[in-house]
């Protein structure tokens, strides 16, 4: 996992007023549900995202690959759909790609 703006990160959970257990609770469930769909050859890169369209400010947590399969972004729909029945509350976090390609 590499942690693209770890300040504006700590800034913007520390400003949500978050607890310390739903924000690693999150990160762990985000973590084990991306590990357990993508077995092999892939990244986890998280930053602090703010929307310029929307002005949405979020967690992004990026997954890379070398390639992307057909059913890529069906699997991170999955995963998407696992973390908000798990965590209904949560609107701070984003499981997405970013579709860069990842440079092994």
């Amino acid at each position: 996992m590499t942690i693209l703006n770890k300040n504006q990160i700590i800034e913007f959970l520390i400003n949500r007023n978050l607890g310390i257990e739903e924000i690693v609770d999150s990160f762990i469930f985000a973590n084990k549900m991306i590990s357990s769909k993508f077995l092999k050859n892939y990244k986890i890169f998280v930053q602090k995202y703010d929307d310029p369209e929307t002005n949405d400010h979020f967690i992004s947590i990026d997954i890379r690959k070398s390639s992307y399969p057909d059913d890529f972004i069906d699997k991170i729909w999955e995963i998407r759909d696992s973390f908000k029945e798990h965590f209904t509350n949560n609107d701070w976090m984003l499981i997405t790609t970013d579709y860069k390609p990842l440079m092994e």
